[in-house]
């Protein structure tokens, strides 16, 4: 039997493979499609490479190994941090990235910076459903960029959100505080992400957001351990 060359298109996009592509391979049986043997074949690959890579990103994600800082593609660790956060804006937004090629390996501890940037796509997330609802009418769209800056690697995070408003802005940081209704926040995300960042690797966190065009949020990771000051004598 000759190649498939759909296969080899699945194979390179399964990302793609969800609940839609389901829905319209059982759409074309229905109907008696010709090639219903052959989307069998492409739909089955996706799905089973779908499922694989999920599994690989939810060990990447829930075993980050040395508690230690060590160098981190931060590039695949964002990768695997969108995939392991899909249900969180998958109705809602869709996700686009835009990696710097030029990023080099960032010394951190990798559980603690994935999970701020988790904290930082759901709380994305969220403000978009602000605004989008359930995401049947038009979803909005999370940003995630990085960028390699002299000695500091830089993360972004922006969304299509409300924005925030101005008399909450000092307190978004702040433990326990959420502008979210009962239920929907516990005004730890944000809080624990500012520690992470700022306390625990020695870089910056901030915001900068415009009302009815969304919000950005800022990981600034320094590439170099602080040199310790020394006594003179």
């Amino acid at each position: 039997m000759a190649p498939i060359p759909e296969l080899i298109s699945a194979k390179a996009n399964v990302e793609r493979a969800d609940s839609s592509l389901c829905s319209a391979f059982f759409l074309r049986v229905s109907h008696g499609t010709e090639n219903a043997v052959r989307d069998a074949a492409v739909l089955a690959l996706a799905l089973l490479a779908w499922g694989a890579w999920s599994v690989k990103a939810m060990k990447e994600f829930s075993h980050p190994g040395t508690s230690e800082k060590a160098p981190v593609d931060i590039n695949r660790a964002i990768e695997t941090t969108i995939m392991v956060t899909r249900n969180e804006w998958k109705y809602v937004a869709e996700v686009v990235t835009q990696f710097s090629d030029a990023m080099p390996p960032v010394p951190c501890r990798q559980g603690e910076i994935t999970q701020a940037i988790l904290n930082l796509i759901v709380n994305a997330a969220q403000a978009i459903a602000a605004v989008a609802g359930d995401g049947s009418q038009q979803k909005g769209k999370i940003t995630i960029t990085t960028r390699h800056d002299g000695q500091f690697a830089e993360i972004a995070v922006h969304d299509t959100g409300p924005g925030i408003p101005r008399e909450v802005q000092p307190r978004i940081f702040e433990p326990f505080f959420t502008t979210k209704p009962v239920g929907k926040g516990t005004g730890q995300g944000l809080a624990l992400a500012y520690s992470t960042v700022v306390r625990g690797h020695e870089g910056r966190l901030w915001f900068e957001t415009e009302a009815g065009q969304g919000t950005t949020f800022y990981i600034r990771l320094p590439l170099q351990a602080p040199v310790a000051a020394t006594a003179s004598g």
